[in-house]
């Protein structure tokens, strides 16, 4: 169901009308976990706390003692095979408000990998599957404790074109070659039923990761806080989008002219200076001369790159505090006073996750990927309060796939400008 539709308040409904479950619900913001806590008080939710052993150490234990708890995506990432045990033995229902990152890469060097392999604190098998050893390591100052306890947890593996130099003992990788974690899928096994929280699914690599290990699911939607069996019929909520959303259609479009300009590879590509600075420049004048917006109602967004380096080069003079949205936010209503956006971004999947999936028959629609994140994106804003926005979409692309899901013509889309 869209942003704003009555997801997190349907299954809190749903939650407080069948209080003899066990819940866990899991999401990105302690917002979000204060809001359950306080809207299901007679359920008495927990959230984990950062006592003397940590809060994985503290869920543990509320798990073991049948609580119900309330907790973000951060910590349910670290799950390990301990906790796994323990719902398999306790019957919770799992409620996920958003996707999770579910694939993601991991960065070791060729010169770590091979330090680590020799001494056998990691081991790669024929499958170029990681494995971890189970005690602490301590060397270089618990360097990759963190990358090692990803190992251990979940289902890591180097892609097969990367692998040269296989011998007995060690398996040369690649300087660049991708590891990627993946999410260990029997999480998803051990609960007796599973709520995802969600709009846009047939985009998002979750539902690709599902594919991948032959999870199934249904379609459902909430109306009048009740569940109903079946796909949720968007179209009112693309009409009244469709009314409220200014898009720009003048001039400052034609930087983004190219199908492969703003991106990743192009804001990374150091032959493409000029056309960086035209960007910023439009960037500035969109903010400042076309809507005549300020820090308080404008919002930006691109590929952040290393250290914040892309982010920080082209933030708009006078635009930066407060400013910024990642280009990825989802379940978060902190910027719902915002009403003049630029999503300065050609979204594409990451190459290495939507390469292993094409490896393994299973193929991510690109565009599906680019709305989904777009539009969430684009409902952090002052639309989710169905208030009016005006919205800078310089990429070709993205403004057809945009517009091919408000089903309206490029002739009709209204200019600022």
């Amino acid at each position: 169901m869209p942003m704003g539709t009555g997801k997190t308040s349907g299954m809190i409904k749903y939650i407080n009308t069948h209080p003899h479950e066990k819940y866990m619900f899991i999401t990105p913001f302690i917002a979000e976990i204060e809001r359950v806590i306080a809207n299901c008080p007679l359920l008495n939710f927990h959230q984990p706390e950062d006592n003397n052993f940590g809060k994985l150490a503290d869920i543990k234990n509320l798990i073991a003692n049948g609580e119900n708890i309330a907790s973000t995506h951060a910590l349910f990432y670290l799950f390990d095979k301990s906790i796994i045990n323990l719902i398999q033995k306790s019957g919770y229902i799992l409620i996920l408000d958003e996707v999770l990152e579910i694939i993601e890469p991991i960065k070791i060097s060729k010169k770590d990998m091979h330090m680590l392999t020799h001494d056998n604190i990691i081991f790669i098998d024929e499958n170029n599957t990681l494995s971890a050893i189970d005690k602490t390591y301590r060397g270089v100052e618990n360097k990759f404790n963190r990358e090692i306890q990803t190992i251990k947890n979940h289902h890591v593996i180097i892609q097969k074109s990367t692998i040269s130099n296989i011998d007995k003992e060690y398996k040369d990788i690649d300087k660049n070659a991708p590891i990627l974690c993946l999410f260990n899928s029997n999480i998803f096994k051990c609960f007796s039923d599973i709520f995802v929280l969600t709009y846009l699914f047939e985009g998002s690599i979750m539902q690709s990761y599902f594919k991948l290990f032959d999870l199934q699911w249904d379609y459902f939607y909430i109306n009048n806080y009740k569940i109903y069996t079946g796909k949720y019929n968007d179209y009112d909520f693309k009409v009244t989008a469709n009314n409220l959303i200014n898009l720009y259609n003048g001039n400052l479009n034609k930087i983004g002219d190219n199908y492969g300009a703003l991106s990743a590879t192009w804001f990374k590509n150091i032959k493409k200076q000029k056309e960086h600075i035209v960007l910023k420049n439009n960037m500035y004048n969109y903010f400042k001369n076309i809507v005549k917006s300020n820090c308080n109602k404008a919002a930006w967004s691109t590929i952040t790159g290393y250290n914040d380096r892309i982010k920080d080069k082209f933030a708009p003079k006078g635009f930066t505090k407060n400013c910024f949205i990642p280009c990825n936010a989802r379940a978060t209503n902190r910027f719902s006073h915002k009403t003049d956006l630029i999503y300065a971004l050609n979204v594409y999947p990451n190459p290495l996750i939507f390469t292993y999936l094409i490896q393994n028959n299973i193929y991510l629609d690109k565009n599906a990927y680019a709305l989904s994140q777009l539009v969430q994106w684009i409902w952090r804003s002052a639309i989710r309060n169905n208030q009016p926005i005006n919205l800078y979409l310089p990429s070709a692309r993205m403004r057809e796939i945009f517009l091919g899901y408000l089903n309206v013509n490029d002739e009709l889309a209204k200019s600022a400008g």
